[in-house]
């Protein structure tokens, strides 16, 4: 389902398991509107469009809460 072999899938989620089935659909559905709502306000949007170090940390940032968003989904 997510593009790689369960098998593989399984050895890379192992070590973060526990930490996984805390973050779950209602956490991680409120983090990721906040990090996303959060990194939109009119200043934070000023310095990451200035600063090309906080522009890539944001991305980062989005990219992150958008698998813990998906973890759900995944089943995991």
């Amino acid at each position: 389902m997510s593009g790689i072999p369960v098998w593989l899938q399984a050895e890379m989620v192992a070590p973060f398991a526990g930490i996984l089935r805390r973050l779950r659909a209602p956490v991680a559905l409120i983090s990721f509107q906040a990090v996303l709502v959060g990194t939109h306000l009119p200043t934070v949007v000023e310095v990451y469009a200035s600063n090309e170090l906080v522009h890539f940390g944001l991305h980062a940032v989005w990219i992150l809460s958008a698998a813990v968003f998906w973890l759900p989904v995944l089943g995991l």
